[in-house]
Protein backbone atom coordinates (compact mmCIF):
# COMPACT_ATOMS: atom_id res chain seq x y z
CA UNK A 1 0.00 0.00 0.00
CA UNK A 2 1.41 3.38 -0.97
CA UNK A 3 1.66 6.05 1.68
CA UNK A 4 -0.82 8.90 1.82
CA UNK A 5 0.29 12.27 3.12
CA UNK A 6 -2.03 13.53 5.82
CA UNK A 7 -2.14 17.29 5.34
CA UNK A 8 -3.62 17.44 1.83
CA UNK A 9 -6.57 15.44 3.19
CA UNK A 10 -7.09 17.35 6.43
CA UNK A 11 -8.86 20.73 6.22
CA UNK A 12 -8.52 22.29 9.57
CA UNK A 13 -9.86 27.22 14.31
CA UNK A 14 -9.42 26.60 17.89
CA UNK A 15 -6.99 27.18 20.62
CA UNK A 16 -6.37 25.43 23.88
CA UNK A 17 -4.61 26.84 26.88
CA UNK A 18 -4.73 25.35 30.34
CA UNK A 19 -2.61 24.15 33.24
CA UNK A 20 -1.92 20.47 33.78
CA UNK A 21 0.39 18.18 35.68
CA UNK A 22 2.44 15.32 34.32
CA UNK A 23 1.10 12.11 35.84
CA UNK A 24 3.09 8.83 36.03
CA UNK A 25 1.80 6.02 33.86
CA UNK A 26 3.22 2.50 33.88
CA UNK A 27 3.61 0.08 31.01
CA UNK A 28 4.95 -3.29 32.15
CA UNK A 29 8.05 -4.57 30.43
CA UNK A 30 8.42 -1.72 27.94
CA UNK A 31 11.28 0.36 29.27
CA UNK A 32 13.56 0.84 32.23
CA UNK A 33 12.29 4.43 32.53
CA UNK A 34 8.77 4.97 33.78
CA UNK A 35 6.45 6.41 31.09
CA UNK A 36 4.35 9.49 31.79
CA UNK A 37 1.02 10.79 30.57
CA UNK A 38 0.86 14.17 28.85
CA UNK A 39 -2.66 15.40 29.57
CA UNK A 40 -4.18 18.02 27.25
CA UNK A 41 -7.43 19.83 28.04
CA UNK A 42 -8.58 21.38 24.74
CA UNK A 43 -10.84 24.44 24.78
CA UNK A 44 -12.63 26.06 21.86
CA UNK A 45 -11.35 29.45 20.85
CA UNK A 46 -8.41 30.98 19.01
CA UNK A 47 -4.89 31.83 20.14
CA UNK A 48 -1.84 33.20 18.38
CA UNK A 49 1.57 33.18 20.05
CA UNK A 50 4.46 35.43 19.07
CA UNK A 51 7.43 33.56 17.66
CA UNK A 52 9.77 35.36 20.08
CA UNK A 53 7.77 33.99 23.04
CA UNK A 54 8.58 30.37 22.16
CA UNK A 55 11.89 30.61 20.28
CA UNK A 56 15.34 31.58 21.51
CA UNK A 57 16.54 32.01 17.91
CA UNK A 58 14.54 32.98 14.83
CA UNK A 59 15.69 33.20 11.23
CA UNK A 60 13.85 34.03 8.04
CA UNK A 61 15.68 32.40 5.12
CA UNK A 62 14.52 33.05 1.52
CA UNK A 63 15.54 30.16 -0.73
CA UNK A 64 17.05 31.48 -3.93
CA UNK A 65 14.95 31.06 -7.07
CA UNK A 66 16.41 30.44 -10.50
CA UNK A 67 14.89 29.36 -13.82
CA UNK A 68 16.05 25.77 -13.29
CA UNK A 69 15.59 25.83 -9.51
CA UNK A 70 11.94 26.04 -8.60
CA UNK A 71 10.54 23.84 -5.84
CA UNK A 72 6.95 22.69 -6.12
CA UNK A 73 5.54 20.92 -3.07
CA UNK A 74 7.98 20.71 -0.17
CA UNK A 75 8.01 17.14 1.14
CA UNK A 76 11.05 17.24 3.42
CA UNK A 77 13.51 19.81 4.79
CA UNK A 78 16.72 19.00 6.64
CA UNK A 79 19.09 21.65 7.95
CA UNK A 80 22.67 20.82 8.94
CA UNK A 81 25.43 23.11 10.19
CA UNK A 82 26.44 23.74 6.56
CA UNK A 83 23.46 23.35 4.26
CA UNK A 84 19.69 23.33 3.86
CA UNK A 85 18.33 20.35 1.91
CA UNK A 86 14.83 20.46 0.41
CA UNK A 87 13.10 17.59 -1.40
CA UNK A 88 9.97 17.75 -3.55
CA UNK A 89 9.87 13.96 -3.98
CA UNK A 90 11.86 13.99 -7.21
CA UNK A 91 14.86 16.26 -6.62
CA UNK A 92 16.95 17.29 -3.63
CA UNK A 93 17.83 21.00 -3.74
CA UNK A 94 20.85 22.15 -1.75
CA UNK A 95 21.22 25.68 -0.38
CA UNK A 96 23.77 27.22 1.94
CA UNK A 97 22.77 28.44 5.40
CA UNK A 98 21.74 31.82 3.95
CA UNK A 99 19.47 30.25 1.34
CA UNK A 100 21.69 30.69 -1.71
CA UNK A 101 21.46 27.86 -4.22
CA UNK A 102 24.43 25.47 -4.34
CA UNK A 103 23.34 22.55 -6.48
CA UNK A 104 20.64 19.93 -6.95
CA UNK A 105 20.55 16.15 -7.00
CA UNK A 106 18.27 14.09 -9.26
CA UNK A 107 18.67 10.46 -10.26
CA UNK A 108 15.02 9.76 -10.96
CA UNK A 109 14.40 7.08 -13.57
CA UNK A 110 14.04 3.36 -14.15
CA UNK A 111 17.69 2.33 -14.49
CA UNK A 112 19.26 0.13 -11.77
CA UNK A 113 21.20 3.07 -10.35
CA UNK A 114 18.15 5.39 -10.27
CA UNK A 115 15.14 5.84 -7.98
CA UNK A 116 11.46 6.02 -8.87
CA UNK A 117 10.76 8.67 -6.21
CA UNK A 118 12.28 10.06 -3.02
CA UNK A 119 10.14 8.66 -0.23
CA UNK A 120 12.60 10.10 2.32
CA UNK A 121 16.27 11.12 2.40
CA UNK A 122 19.13 11.84 4.79
CA UNK A 123 22.38 13.69 4.01
CA UNK A 124 25.61 12.30 5.46
CA UNK A 125 28.43 14.39 6.90
CA UNK A 126 30.80 13.26 4.10
CA UNK A 127 28.53 14.90 1.48
CA UNK A 128 26.70 11.77 0.40
CA UNK A 129 23.00 10.84 0.54
CA UNK A 130 20.85 7.99 1.71
CA UNK A 131 17.57 7.91 -0.22
CA UNK A 132 14.55 5.74 0.55
CA UNK A 133 12.86 4.55 -2.64
CA UNK A 134 9.81 2.58 -1.46
CA UNK A 135 11.35 -0.80 -0.51
CA UNK A 136 15.07 -0.09 -0.84
CA UNK A 137 17.71 2.27 0.48
CA UNK A 138 20.17 3.83 -1.95
CA UNK A 139 23.47 5.49 -1.06
CA UNK A 140 24.76 8.12 -3.50
CA UNK A 141 27.65 10.49 -3.76
CA UNK A 142 26.76 14.10 -4.55
CA UNK A 143 27.95 13.41 -8.09
CA UNK A 144 25.30 10.75 -8.55
CA UNK A 145 27.34 7.58 -8.14
CA UNK A 146 25.39 4.77 -6.48
CA UNK A 147 27.71 3.15 -3.94
CA UNK A 148 25.35 0.86 -1.97
CA UNK A 149 21.85 -0.61 -2.24
CA UNK A 150 20.00 -2.14 0.72
CA UNK A 151 16.81 -4.06 -0.18
CA UNK A 152 14.10 -3.91 2.51
CA UNK A 153 11.64 -6.61 3.51
CA UNK A 154 8.68 -4.35 2.68
CA UNK A 155 7.78 -0.83 1.55
CA UNK A 156 8.80 1.83 4.06
CA UNK A 157 7.53 5.30 4.94
CA UNK A 158 10.43 7.03 6.70
CA UNK A 159 13.90 6.55 8.11
CA UNK A 160 16.43 8.28 10.32
CA UNK A 161 20.21 8.02 10.09
CA UNK A 162 21.37 7.26 13.66
CA UNK A 163 25.12 7.31 12.98
CA UNK A 164 27.57 6.18 10.31
CA UNK A 165 26.84 2.49 10.95
CA UNK A 166 23.06 2.19 11.38
CA UNK A 167 19.70 3.73 10.67
CA UNK A 168 16.09 3.43 11.82
CA UNK A 169 13.49 2.41 9.24
CA UNK A 170 9.71 2.80 9.70
CA UNK A 171 7.31 0.78 7.54
CA UNK A 172 4.00 1.42 9.29
CA UNK A 173 1.44 -1.32 8.80
CA UNK A 174 2.89 -2.59 5.55
CA UNK A 175 2.79 -6.39 5.40
CA UNK A 176 4.80 -8.88 3.37
CA UNK A 177 6.02 -12.46 3.91
CA UNK A 178 8.42 -12.57 6.83
CA UNK A 179 7.83 -8.94 7.82
CA UNK A 180 5.91 -8.42 11.08
CA UNK A 181 7.38 -5.30 12.74
CA UNK A 182 6.92 -1.59 12.06
CA UNK A 183 10.34 -0.34 13.17
CA UNK A 184 13.75 -1.81 12.42
CA UNK A 185 17.39 -0.95 13.03
CA UNK A 186 19.43 -1.57 9.88
CA UNK A 187 23.19 -2.12 9.94
CA UNK A 188 24.72 -0.08 7.12
CA UNK A 189 27.82 -2.24 6.68
CA UNK A 190 25.79 -5.45 6.27
CA UNK A 191 22.41 -4.08 5.16
CA UNK A 192 20.71 -6.44 7.63
CA UNK A 193 18.18 -5.74 10.37
CA UNK A 194 19.78 -6.06 13.80
CA UNK A 195 16.64 -5.33 15.86
CA UNK A 196 12.93 -4.71 15.31
CA UNK A 197 10.04 -3.35 17.37
CA UNK A 198 6.25 -2.89 17.37
CA UNK A 199 4.11 -5.62 15.83
CA UNK A 200 2.39 -4.73 12.57
CA UNK A 201 -1.37 -4.36 12.93
CA UNK A 202 -2.59 -6.61 10.13
CA UNK A 203 -6.17 -5.34 10.41
CA UNK A 204 -5.17 -1.67 10.02
CA UNK A 205 -2.91 -2.66 7.13
CA UNK A 206 -6.04 -3.00 5.02
CA UNK A 207 -6.91 0.70 5.24
CA UNK A 208 -4.53 2.78 7.38
CA UNK A 209 -1.13 3.72 6.00
CA UNK A 210 -0.58 7.44 6.55
CA UNK A 211 2.68 9.32 6.29
CA UNK A 212 3.18 12.54 8.24
CA UNK A 213 6.07 14.95 7.87
CA UNK A 214 7.89 13.66 10.95
CA UNK A 215 8.37 10.29 12.64
CA UNK A 216 11.69 10.70 14.47
CA UNK A 217 13.33 13.37 16.60
CA UNK A 218 16.38 13.39 18.83
CA UNK A 219 15.93 13.30 22.59
CA UNK A 220 17.03 16.31 24.60
CA UNK A 221 20.19 14.62 25.86
CA UNK A 222 21.14 13.59 22.31
CA UNK A 223 21.57 9.95 23.34
CA UNK A 224 18.51 8.54 21.61
CA UNK A 225 15.44 9.16 19.47
CA UNK A 226 11.77 9.72 20.00
CA UNK A 227 9.61 7.76 17.57
CA UNK A 228 5.94 8.57 16.87
CA UNK A 229 3.20 7.76 14.37
CA UNK A 230 0.38 9.92 13.07
CA UNK A 231 -2.46 7.75 14.38
CA UNK A 232 -0.90 6.66 17.65
CA UNK A 233 -1.11 8.52 20.96
CA UNK A 234 2.13 6.98 22.22
CA UNK A 235 5.61 8.54 22.08
CA UNK A 236 8.39 5.94 22.14
CA UNK A 237 12.00 6.43 23.18
CA UNK A 238 14.82 4.46 21.59
CA UNK A 239 18.39 4.35 22.94
CA UNK A 240 21.28 1.99 22.30
CA UNK A 241 20.04 -0.39 24.97
CA UNK A 242 16.31 0.22 25.41
CA UNK A 243 13.06 0.74 23.52
CA UNK A 244 9.88 1.65 25.32
CA UNK A 245 7.08 4.08 25.93
CA UNK A 246 8.23 7.55 26.99
CA UNK A 247 4.82 9.29 27.00
CA UNK A 248 1.15 8.53 26.53
CA UNK A 249 -0.94 11.47 25.30
CA UNK A 250 -4.44 11.92 26.72
CA UNK A 251 -6.41 14.73 25.07
CA UNK A 252 -9.11 14.96 27.74
CA UNK A 253 -10.39 11.51 26.84
CA UNK A 254 -11.21 12.65 23.29
CA UNK A 255 -8.57 10.44 21.64
CA UNK A 256 -9.77 8.05 18.95
CA UNK A 257 -10.94 4.90 20.79
CA UNK A 258 -9.72 1.45 19.81
CA UNK A 259 -13.25 0.48 18.72
CA UNK A 260 -13.16 3.14 15.99
CA UNK A 261 -10.09 1.56 14.39
CA UNK A 262 -11.79 -1.86 14.52
CA UNK A 263 -14.54 -0.91 12.09
CA UNK A 264 -14.42 -2.56 8.62
CA UNK A 265 -13.19 0.34 6.49
CA UNK A 266 -12.95 -0.17 2.75
CA UNK A 267 -9.92 2.10 2.35
CA UNK A 268 -8.21 5.18 3.77
CA UNK A 269 -10.77 7.59 2.28
CA UNK A 270 -13.60 5.65 3.92
CA UNK A 271 -11.70 5.92 7.23
CA UNK A 272 -11.38 9.70 6.87
CA UNK A 273 -15.05 10.16 5.96
CA UNK A 274 -16.04 8.37 9.15
CA UNK A 275 -13.46 10.31 11.17
CA UNK A 276 -14.91 13.65 10.02
CA UNK A 277 -18.24 12.65 11.56
CA UNK A 278 -16.66 12.30 15.01
CA UNK A 279 -15.31 14.87 17.46
CA UNK A 280 -12.05 13.08 18.21
CA UNK A 281 -8.65 14.61 18.88
CA UNK A 282 -5.70 12.90 17.27
CA UNK A 283 -2.01 13.19 16.42
CA UNK A 284 0.88 12.88 16.33
CA UNK A 285 2.33 15.14 13.62
CA UNK A 286 5.42 15.95 15.68
CA UNK A 287 6.94 15.66 19.13
CA UNK A 288 10.03 17.44 20.41
CA UNK A 289 12.01 18.38 23.47
CA UNK A 290 13.62 21.74 24.18
CA UNK A 291 15.66 22.65 27.27
CA UNK A 292 12.52 24.00 28.98
CA UNK A 293 9.60 22.05 27.52
CA UNK A 294 8.15 19.20 25.52
CA UNK A 295 6.05 20.16 22.51
CA UNK A 296 3.42 18.12 20.72
CA UNK A 297 1.29 18.70 17.62
CA UNK A 298 -2.21 17.26 17.21
CA UNK A 299 -5.56 17.92 15.49
CA UNK A 300 -8.86 18.72 17.14
CA UNK A 301 -12.11 20.24 15.83
CA UNK A 302 -10.63 20.42 12.34
CA UNK A 303 -7.63 22.49 13.35
CA UNK A 304 -3.98 21.93 14.15
CA UNK A 305 -2.69 22.62 17.68
CA UNK A 306 0.82 22.89 19.09
CA UNK A 307 0.96 22.17 22.83
CA UNK A 308 3.89 23.06 25.09
CA UNK A 309 4.51 21.33 28.42
CA UNK A 310 6.83 23.18 30.78
CA UNK A 311 9.32 20.83 32.43
CA UNK A 312 9.70 23.06 35.48
CA UNK A 313 6.16 24.28 36.18
CA UNK A 314 4.47 21.23 34.61
CA UNK A 315 1.96 23.50 32.90
CA UNK A 316 0.58 23.34 29.38
CA UNK A 317 0.07 26.10 26.82
CA UNK A 318 -1.48 25.48 23.41
CA UNK A 319 -1.95 27.64 20.32
CA UNK A 320 -3.11 27.38 16.73
CA UNK A 321 -1.00 30.00 14.97
CA UNK A 322 2.38 31.71 15.29
CA UNK A 323 2.93 35.42 14.58
CA UNK A 324 6.45 36.03 13.25
CA UNK A 325 7.24 39.23 15.12
CA UNK A 326 10.91 39.87 14.33
CA UNK A 327 11.06 40.16 10.56
CA UNK A 328 7.62 39.70 8.97
CA UNK A 329 5.44 42.24 10.77
CA UNK A 330 3.45 39.73 12.87
CA UNK A 331 2.64 37.63 9.83
CA UNK A 332 0.27 34.90 11.16
CA UNK A 333 1.34 31.33 10.42
CA UNK A 334 -1.68 29.07 10.75
CA UNK A 335 -0.74 25.61 12.01
CA UNK A 336 -3.70 23.88 10.37
CA UNK A 337 -2.41 23.36 6.85
CA UNK A 338 1.19 24.37 7.49
CA UNK A 339 3.94 21.74 7.19
CA UNK A 340 6.22 21.69 10.25
CA UNK A 341 9.56 19.91 10.04
CA UNK A 342 11.14 19.08 13.40
CA UNK A 343 14.77 18.04 13.91
CA UNK A 344 17.67 18.07 16.34
CA UNK A 345 15.35 17.97 19.33
CA UNK A 346 14.14 21.57 19.46
CA UNK A 347 14.36 22.97 15.94
CA UNK A 348 11.32 23.61 13.73
CA UNK A 349 11.41 24.68 10.08
CA UNK A 350 8.30 26.14 8.42
CA UNK A 351 8.19 26.75 4.63
CA UNK A 352 6.01 29.75 3.73
CA UNK A 353 4.72 31.11 0.44
CA UNK A 354 6.19 34.54 -0.47
CA UNK A 355 2.98 35.70 -2.18
CA UNK A 356 1.01 35.08 1.02
CA UNK A 357 3.52 37.06 3.07
CA UNK A 358 3.44 40.03 0.71
CA UNK A 359 -0.35 39.92 0.45
CA UNK A 360 -0.59 40.17 4.22
CA UNK A 361 2.02 42.96 4.39
CA UNK A 362 0.37 45.09 1.71
CA UNK A 363 -3.01 44.73 3.42
CA UNK A 364 -1.93 45.28 7.04
CA UNK A 365 1.34 47.23 7.18
CA UNK A 366 2.74 50.64 6.31
CA UNK A 367 4.52 51.16 2.97
CA UNK A 368 7.84 51.35 4.81
CA UNK A 369 7.20 48.01 6.55
CA UNK A 370 6.10 46.43 3.26
CA UNK A 371 9.32 47.46 1.60
CA UNK A 372 11.40 46.12 4.51
CA UNK A 373 9.68 42.73 4.21
CA UNK A 374 10.07 42.75 0.42
CA UNK A 375 13.82 43.15 0.86
CA UNK A 376 14.00 40.59 3.67
CA UNK A 377 12.39 37.82 1.60
CA UNK A 378 13.98 38.91 -1.71
CA UNK A 379 10.50 39.05 -3.19
CA UNK A 380 10.38 38.52 -6.95
CA UNK A 381 6.72 37.69 -7.53
CA UNK A 382 5.10 34.50 -8.78
CA UNK A 383 6.93 31.15 -8.77
CA UNK A 384 9.34 32.07 -6.05
CA UNK A 385 10.83 29.37 -3.86
CA UNK A 386 9.59 29.10 -0.27
CA UNK A 387 10.66 31.33 2.59
CA UNK A 388 11.85 29.27 5.56
CA UNK A 389 11.11 30.38 9.11
CA UNK A 390 13.52 28.68 11.50
CA UNK A 391 12.60 28.45 15.18
CA UNK A 392 14.89 27.15 17.88
CA UNK A 393 12.44 26.40 20.66
CA UNK A 394 13.33 27.70 24.15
Amino acid sequence: MKKISLLPILLFSLFATTGCKTTPHTETGQSAAQPHTLFIQPESGDLTVKASDIASAIQVIPLETRDSVWIGEVQKIIRTHEYIYVSDGETIYIFNESGYYIRQFNKQGSAPDQYAAITAFQPVFDHTFWILDDNRLLHYTFDGELTQTIPLSTSALAFELWDDSRLLIYSGNETSPGHHRQLQIISLPSGLATADYLDTDTFKAGYLQVSGYNNFNKTGDGNGYYFFEMFNDTIYRLTRDTFGIAFDVNIAGKNIPAAFYARPYKNILHFYRELYNENYAYGTELFGESPAAYFYFYYYENQGHLAFFSKKEQEQTCFTSIAEDQYLGLYPISLTEQPLFVQQGNQILLPLYPNDIMGYAEDKLTPQAVEAIRLKINYTGDQQNPILVYLEIK
